[in-house]
């Protein structure tokens, strides 16, 4: 697998970025386990949060130990595309630097996961990873589409272009 070289010129057509010398696979990576972990001091439950790298998600992938179909979702590990460590949204788009775009294909309605990822890589080309989720059925096989980027996101640019991959998703016949 290749990481994902591509910007989005202003007609949200997919071009060619700058290579640069940073191993996106190896960025650490926010993340934790449950609903409830938090590094909030103010929390009883307060533990520092962890990290992940996206090479690490593609190995629990590939092996099948994705965490949705291990864990009750509510205490599954989670992860957020950033290089910084806070449950804060807010943090996150003011000063993090985002890895990958993600999208949740909740409504598949006899789709199948392949469907969505075809989708995706004529979206933009590149390496796109998936995963079901726990409560996926053969009638709606939900599932996540992680889509590494070579080259890290602002927040205000990752809330462009999640908003933009969810708008082409749509519109290639995969509802969010």
């Amino acid at each position: 697998m290749s990481a994902l070289n591509f910007w989005l010129d202003s007609n949200g057509k997919a071009i060619e970025a700058v290579s640069q010398s940073v191993d996106p696979w190896q960025v650490p990576l926010c993340s934790g386990m449950s609903q409830y972990h938090t590094d909030n001091p103010d929390n009883e439950r307060a533990r520092p949060l962890d990290w992940i790298t996206l090479q690490q998600i593609r190995e629990m992938i590939e092996s099948g130990r994705d965490g949705l179909k291990t864990y009750q979702k509510d205490l599954g590990p989670w992860f957020v595309p950033s290089d910084i460590q806070s449950r804060s949204h807010a943090e996150h788009h003011s000063r993090g630097q985002f890895w990958a775009l993600w999208f949740d294909a909740d409504d598949m309605q006899f789709q199948a996961l392949e469907d969505s990822t075809e989708a995706a890589c004529r979206i933009i080309p590149g390496t796109v990873m998936a995963y079901t989720s726990r409560s996926a059925t053969r009638e709606n096989p939900k599932h996540r589409l992680i889509i590494p980027l070579s080259e890290p996101l602002s927040g205000a640019r990752w809330l462009i272009y999640q908003r933009l991959l969810n708008e082409k998703m749509q519109a290639a016949g995969i509802a969010p």
